[in-house]
C-alpha cells in the first residue's frame, strides 16, 4: 500500500469532523434566530431597505445620466459649438466692449477659412419676440436664424413640409420652419403648413415642422438650457434684417456659430484651432464658450463612473477609508465625495492628506469634502495657510465649513500680494466673531485691486453694516468703477442719510446706475421720494420709467389714486402692469373700473395681475 493511499482516511475523516462542526453552529444560528424574531425581522429590513436603496439611486442616476448623454449625441460628436456670453449687467458689458466686440461675422469668416477639414458651418442669430400672433399657448417661443446647413448639422428631422434654402436665405425670404413643441403652442393640432406667424412686427409663412428633440437640462456642463422644441427657425439674413431691434446694438452681432468637421477630422485640434482663434480676436475677453460634444459626452461617462463608485460607497461607511488607498485616482477621489457626504468626522485627517498630497481631482474632492465638515474640527488645516499653491483653496474650505479657526492668520491674509486670496479671506473672516470684520472690509475699500474692492461691498451689505455707509457714500464721488456696486449697496442697506446724494447724482450718471438709484431710492423710502418718482416717469429711457412706475405702485398714498388710474391707460404693458398691482394694494373702489379695464387687456400678464387687484376690492 502506497503512503498517498495510507494517507486517505484521516483526510476523509477530517472532512466529516467539519461537516460535523458546521451543521450544529447552523442549527444555532437559526434557532437564535427564531429566539429573537423581531431582531432578525429589522436586522434583515434594514439589509433589504438599504440594498434597494442604493439600487434605486443607481438606476435614477444612469437613467438621468443616459437622457445627458443622449442629448449630446444629438448635439453631433463631430461638431463644434460656440456660444455666445450674454454680459449680466451694462456696466459689465461696457467693460467687456473695451476688450472684445463680441461674437461677431468676421470670427465666422476666420474660423471658417482656419479651420481644416470642415465640412459646413452656420452662424446664428437668436432672438426673443416680445409679442407674437397667433398668441403662444405657453411660453413664448424663441426664433433661431441660421443658415439652411443647420439642418444637417443639428440632424434635424422634419415631418412635415421643408426646410428654407440657400436662395430664400440670400434674400431675407419671411418664412419659417417651426420645431414640434412651437408648432403646437402657436397652433395646436392643426395643420401649420402654409399658414402665417407674426413675430413682432413681421409676418413669416411656415413652410416645414421639424420632430421632437431632446432638451438640454441645467445639468448638461457647458450647454445653455433651451428648450430645443420650441424654437422657431428663420432664414438668418431674415432675422438680421428683419427681425432686428432698439436693443440689437447691446447684443453680439450673432450669437452663435455652429461647425460640422468631416468623418477624418480631430475634433480637439479643431477645437483648439477655433479657441486660438477667438482668443486673439477678443483679446482674452471671457465673452464666448466653446462646446465639444465629444469631450461632453467623455466627462459625462467618467462621472457616471464616479456617481456608480459614490453610491455604492455610501451604502457601506466602512469601506470608503480603504478606498481612499486605491490605485485608481478616480476610486480615491469618488470615496473623499463619499466621505464628505457622510460628514464623517474621523476621515478628517485622511481628508487633509489626501487635500495636500493627492492628485488634483483628489484634492478638489477632499476640498470639498472638508468644506462640508464642522468648522471646529479643521485646525489640520493649519499649515496649508502658509503654502501659496494651496492658501486659496484652504480658505475656501473655510468658508464653506463656516469656520471660525485662525482669526489672526485670515487677518494677515488679508494683505496677500494675490487679489483673489485676500478677496477669499474677507470671505473667511466675516465668520469670526471675535474680529472686528466691519473695520476690515472698510479698510478694503481703498484696496489697489477693484475685484477686492466689490467683494468688501458685497460683503458690508450681507453683513447690514450701517457703520459702512459714510464710506461708501463717499465712493459716489470718487471711485467710477465702484459707484454702482456702491448704489446698489446703499440702497440695500436702506441708508436714508445718503438719499439726497442719490437724487443729486442722478441726472449725471449712466444708464445702468440712474436704473439702480431709482431702485435705491424705493428701497430707502426717504422724505422725497414720492416727486423724485412722478419726475422719472417723463423720462425720456423706458426702463427709468418702468423702474418709477414700480415704485409708485408700492408706496402712492390713496391720494394718488387717479396717477395709478392715469398709467393704467399707458402705451407700456410693464407700466400698466404696476399701476394694476398698484390699484390692488390701495383695494379703493374708485379704481375698479380701471382694472375692469386691465382684465381685458391684451397682455396676460397684466390680465392676470388686474383680476388678482380685484379680488382685494371690497365688494360692491
Amino acid at each position: 500500500m502506497s503512503a498517498s493511499h495510507r494517507a486517505s482516511p484521516p483526510v476523509a475523516l477530517h472532512r466529516e469532523r467539519g461537516w460535523d462542526q458546521v451543521l450544529p453552529d447552523l442549527a444555532l444560528g437559526m434557532q437564535n434566530l427564531l429566539q429573537h424574531k423581531l431582531r432578525s425581522l429589522l436586522t434583515m429590513l434594514g439589509m433589504i431597505f438599504g440594498v434597494a436603496a442604493v439600487v434605486s439611486m443607481l438606476s435614477i442616476g444612469a437613467g438621468a445620466q443616459q437622457q445627458v448623454m443622449a442629448f449630446i449625441e444629438q448635439l453631433g460628436l463631430r461638431n463644434l459649438i460656440v456660444e455666445a456670453k450674454e454680459a449680466p449687467s451694462w456696466q459689465d458689458l461696457q467693460k467687456m466692449r473695451k476688450l472684445s466686440p463680441g461674437l461677431t461675422f468676421q470670427d465666422f469668416r476666420v474660423i471658417r477659412a482656419n479651420v481644416a477639414n470642415l465640412a459646413e458651418a452656420t452662424p446664428r442669430k437668436r432672438f426673443i419676440p416680445s409679442k407674437m400672433i397667433p398668441k403662444p399657448q405657453r411660453e413664448m417661443p424663441t426664433v433661431y436664424g441660421v443658415g439652411t446647413s443647420y439642418q444637417r448639422i443639428a440632424n434635424l428631422h422634419l415631418v412635415a413640409g421643408r426646410f428654407y434654402d440657400e436662395e430664400e436665405n440670400g434674400r431675407a425670404a419671411p418664412v419659417c420652419v417651426l420645431a414640434q413643441a412651437a408648432k403646437v403652442n402657436l397652433f395646436g393640432s392643426q395643420d401649420a403648413l402654409g399658414q402665417y406667424i407674426k413675430v413682432n412686427t413681421q409676418w413669416f409663412r411656415v413652410v416645414g415642422v421639424a420632430g421632437q428633440q431632446l432638451t438640454a437640462g441645467t445639468q448638461t456642463p457647458g450647454l445653455p438650457a433651451q428648450d430645443f422644441n420650441n424654437l422657431i427657425y428663420v432664414p438668418l439674413n431674415a432675422a438680421i434684417f428683419r427681425l432686428e431691434d432698439t436693443y440689437s446694438q447691446f447684443r453680439d452681432e450673432i450669437d452663435g456659430v455652429y461647425l460640422r468637421l468631416k468623418a477624418d477630422a480631430d475634433v480637439t485640434s479643431a477645437a483648439a484651432t477655433v479657441r486660438g482663434i477667438l482668443e486673439a480676436n477678443h483679446r482674452g475677453a471671457d465673452d464666448y464658450t466653446i462646446i465639444v460634444p465629444a469631450e461632453l459626452l467623455a466627462e459625462q461617462q467618467r462621472t457616471k463612473r464616479i456617481f456608480d463608485i459614490v453610491m455604492v460607497a455610501l451604502a457601506s461607511i466602512s469601506l470608503l477609508v480603504p478606498m481612499m488607498q486605491d490605485r485608481d485616482a478616480e476610486v480615491r477621489a469618488a470615496a473623499c465625495q463619499a466621505l464628505g457626504r457622510c460628514r464623517e468626522v474621523s476621515a478628517i485627517p485622511a481628508l487633509v492628506e489626501h487635500f495636500g498630497r493627492g492628485t488634483p481631482p483628489e484634492s478638489v474632492a477632499a476640498a470639498e469634502a472638508l468644506g462640508s465638515m464642522p468648522g471646529q474640527s479643521l485646525i489640520a488645516l493649519a499649515p496649508y495657510l502658509e503654502e501659496e499653491a494651496k492658501v486659496l483653496p484652504a480658505l475656501e474650505i473655510l468658508e464653506a465649513a463656516r469656520s471660525p479657526l485662525f482669526p489672526d492668520k485670515i487677518v494677515e491674509l488679508l494683505d496677500a500680494p494675490q487679489a483673489p486670496v485676500r478677496r477669499a479671506a474677507l470671505r473667511v473672516l466675516v465668520n469670526h466673531d471675535e474680529v472686528d470684520a466691519e473695520e476690515h472690509l472698510v479698510r478694503k475699500l481703498q484696496d489697489l485691486d477693484e475685484s477686492v474692492r466689490i467683494e468688501a461691498v458685497e460683503l458690508l451689505v450681507r453683513n447690514g453694516s450701517t457703520r459702512a455707509v459714510p464710506a461708501l457714500a463717499a465712493l459716489l464721488v470718487v471711485s467710477d468703477e465702484l459707484r454702482y456696486h456702491a448704489i446698489r449697496a446703499l440702497g440695500r442697506l436702506r441708508a436714508e442719510t445718503a438719499a439726497a446724494q442719490l437724487e443729486r447724482l442722478f441726472p449725471r450718471a449712466t444708464g445702468h446706475e440712474r436704473l439702480e438709484i431709482v431702485a435705491a431710492l424705493i428701497r430707502i423710502g426717504a422724505p422725497g421720494l414720492l416727486p423724485f418718482l412722478k419726475s422719472r416717469l417723463k423720462d425720456a429711457e423706458p426702463e427709468v420709467r418702468r423702474v418709477a412706475a414700480d415704485g409708485l405702485a408700492r408706496v402712492a398714498p390713496a391720494s394718488e389714486l387717479p396717477l395709478l388710474v392715469h398709467l393704467a391707460q399707458d402705451a407700456d404693458w410693464s407700466i400698466r402692469n404696476h399701476a394694476g398691482w398698484g390699484l390692488g394694494r390701495l383695494s379703493l373702489p374708485q379704481g375698479r373700473d380701471a382694472l375692469l379695464a386691465l382684465v381685458r387687456d391684451t397682455e396676460p400678464v397684466v390680465a392676470r395681475t388686474a383680476r388678482a387687484a380685484l379680488a382685494k376690492l371690497p365688494a360692491a
